[in-house]
């Protein structure tokens, strides 16, 4: 999903809800359980370490339930069960 698709309020709800940490829990992705990897909110996009995007579950519905808060690192693994 790219920047501008997010409503800010929705993105920044998924940011609390998540605690700035990565909610992935694919298990084909290194990690067990949740990732939570550490994020860095001004970083997102970036390749960097604490860079993280956010990702919708299913279709593009613009809700809180709907989004996912993830690290580069398993965005770039790829989607599946834990999203």
């Amino acid at each position: 999903m790219a920047k501008s698709d997010v409503k800010i309020a929705v993105l920044q709800g998924a940011w609390r809800r998540a605690g700035g940490r990565c909610e992935c829990t694919q298990s084909g992705h290194g990690h067990e359980g949740r990732c939570n990897a550490e994020l860095n909110w001004g970083l997102r996009g970036s390749s960097m370490d604490g860079g993280w995007d956010s990702l919708t579950r299913t279709g593009a519905t613009d809700s809180l339930a709907n989004i996912t808060i993830v690290c580069i690192d398993c965005k770039r693994k790829g989607r599946g069960v834990g999203f």
